[in-house]
């Protein structure tokens, strides 16, 4: 589990907020709490050009029936990994609202990585697909949103995340203001 789900999740205990995560088997996770559902991995894969990251692939069928009957209303994505990708699939077929949160860096840090131009070109369109898929797109600051414009994202479409979010200095005890359209009055978030 990410660092930052493991924190957020300690401040979500009285919001209608799960977190979805996935590890693999072997790995200890009795510090999850109990609002977070970790799906069952099938797979893991670690790229030879980030080998402090290891990938673990999410079992599709299982995962669809754990987050169905989670009943989520919308489902927020932070990632483009596999549960990123399987939390598109999923929004898509149990017609739920979705927003990704934007990496301006993924795919200069994936090029990087990687070195091959071909390679490089089939990130972006993965990248630009992905987003495109999403109800919203999430960014921190106002200077991402010509990027996602000049990629063909629809402006309407792009939220910018309030500022606690933003400097990542969200704290229990402060008011959050969510942007207009997408307060959680909605029941269940993922």
């Amino acid at each position: 589990m990410c660092h930052y789900q493991e924190w957020l999740s300690r401040y979500y205990d009285d919001a209608n907020i799960t977190l979805v995560t996935c590890h693999h088997p072997d790995s200890k996770t009795e510090y999850i709490k109990p609002k977070i559902i970790d799906l069952p991995s099938i797979y893991s894969y670690t790229p030879s050009f980030l080998p402090s990251c290891t990938l673990q692939i999410p079992s599709i069928l299982a995962s669809l029936k754990m987050i169905y009957e989670a009943e989520p209303d919308e489902i927020v994505i932070f990632t483009l990994g596999p549960v990123g990708l399987l939390g598109i699939l999923i929004s898509q077929l149990l017609h739920v609202k979705c927003m990704s949160i934007y990496r301006p860096d993924f795919t200069d840090k994936a090029m990087r990585a990687i070195e091959d131009e071909t390679v490089g070109s089939l990130i972006e369109d993965f990248t630009y697909l992905f987003y495109s898929l999403s109800d919203n797109i999430l960014v921190a600051e106002e200077k991402d949103i010509p990027d996602l414009v000049k990629q063909g994202h629809s402006r309407e479409k792009i939220v910018i995340l309030p500022e606690p979010r933003r400097k990542a200095s969200f704290l229990p005890n402060r008011k959050f203001e969510w942007p207009a359209g997408w307060e959680p009055q909605l029941g269940n978030s993922l």
